[in-house]
């Protein structure tokens, strides 16, 4: 979701339990997960560091707390030297602790409604996890939420409407869960949501290979596109070159993999990004691999599975 509607979401639950002092740090914390966006260069560059990316290691359940940690020492720094009194000094302690914890919860609980998900367990496990009921940023709720800030700011309106606000967020989200329930109980496979709210993606895992589908309601399923797996290559042959960074930043940044030889060069392809149902994330949509080139052993600990 979009910064604003991250900062919404973490204030109204303070002005609800009547800490209106709180919400400074809570906004703090609802925001500051997105610093990844600037480790993205690290990832670029190295695809060691693929995790280290936006909706990557800051938005996990640890990251996002040892984050928020940080956040609070540096507000904390900042007030006592009296720059930021005005604005924290009726919370800081160990309540201003606490909310903007809560403030990076609600961060990483809110982009879990999403895809392609976030890896909420890591460093335990890389796998993305999500609800499954957007296909990104709400365009809605971008729209609500700045539309409460305008009439905030033009003083149309006060903070103590933010329950207005707070009712609309519910209440499209409960809609939009519904929907997505609606939406898998009429098939098998995984559905991808678009910003259309008829328009939904569904893709099934087949033998050797993946069939994606168009839902449009209420007109039904598109015929399914092929994908086979494996082209001119034996996943035996695949096996030492998975656990390559590379390789691994692909699979962390995808839906589906196919992989298909040709000549040397094997290439490690997401055709769900490069067909265009949908293309975020934008980077690593592919990656080659030289055949019969030594490749490093595994690392112990690493886990060379391709994400389906």
């Amino acid at each position: 979701m979009d910064a604003v509607t991250h900062a919404l979401v973490a204030s109204s639950l303070f002005l609800a339990t009547g800490h209106p002092e709180l919400v400074p740090f809570a906004i703090v914390g609802s925001v500051v997960i997105d610093i990844d966006i600037l480790l993205m260069r690290f990832s670029k560059r190295n695809p060691k560091y693929y995790v280290f990316t936006h909706g990557g290691f800051t938005h996990s359940i640890c990251g996002s707390l040892l984050i928020a940690c940080i956040a609070f020492a540096t507000v904390a720094g900042v007030t006592l030297t009296g720059a930021g009194a005005g604005l924290f000094g009726a919370g800081l302690g160990i309540p201003g602790l606490l909310a903007l914890l809560v403030g990076s919860l609600t961060h990483i609980s809110c982009d879990f409604l999403a895809y392609p998900g976030i890896p909420l367990l890591y460093p335990f496990t890389e796998r993305k996890y999500t609800a499954g009921i957007f296909a990104g940023p709400s365009l809605f709720l971008l729209a609500v939420s700045w539309t409460y800030i305008g009439t905030l700011l033009l003083s149309l309106t006060t903070l103590a409407e933010y329950w207005v606000w707070a009712a609309i967020f519910l209440s499209y989200i409960g809609i939009k869960a519904l929907l997505k329930l609606y939406v898998a109980g009429t098939t098998d496979g995984a559905t991808i949501p678009t910003s259309n709210p008829l328009k939904w993606f569904v893709i099934r895992e087949e033998h050797g290979s993946y069939s994606i589908q168009t839902l449009h309601l209420p007109k039904g399923f598109t015929e399914p596109r092929i994908f086979p797996k494996f082209r001119n290559v034996d996943p035996e042959e695949i096996e030492p070159y998975r656990h390559l960074p590379e390789v691994r930043r692909h699979s962390y940044n995808s839906y589906i993999t196919t992989m298909e030889k040709n000549g040397e060069t094997i290439t490690f392809c997401d055709p769900f990004r490069s067909e265009d149902y949908m293309r975020y994330p934008f980077n690593h949509v592919t990656v080659d691999v030289i055949s019969g080139k030594e490749v490093p052993a595994k690392p112990e600990g690493v886990d060379g599975t391709l994400k389906i």
